[in-house]
């Protein structure tokens, strides 16, 4: 695992569960499909982008941006959510995705 992704869950690791739980209550951060992210997942984008001051809206991943015809501006870093791991259609453990907030694309031209 690369260096950022270990530090992004090393500084999660160190919230207790009631500034979690704030994180939670507090955001409303949904997929580009409309779909509601875990309550982790949501902690994890809202310490982060609290970190770096962006308020997160829509995120999706960078070929899901692709799918709907915009990019990833120039310059733009990602934020990390968890994601299941699959092997033989079952969970096989978990891993870091890189996603982006729809402030941080553009259309394409």
């Amino acid at each position: 695992m690369n260096e950022k992704r270990q530090l992004v869950l090393e500084k999660f690791s160190l919230l207790t569960d009631e500034q979690k739980q704030v994180l939670i209550d507090n955001s409303v951060i949904v997929t580009i499909d409309g779909k509601k992210l875990s309550d982790k997942n949501t902690a994890m984008l809202e310490s982060q982008s609290k970190e770096r001051g962006v308020n997160l809206k829509i995120v999706g991943g960078f070929n899901q941006w692709k799918s709907i015809n915009r990019t990833i501006k120039k310059g733009e870093k990602c934020f990390y959510i968890t994601v299941p791991r699959m092997k033989d259609d079952s969970v096989n453990g978990f891993g870091l995705a890189s996603v982006f907030d729809i402030s941080q694309t553009e259309e394409k031209e």
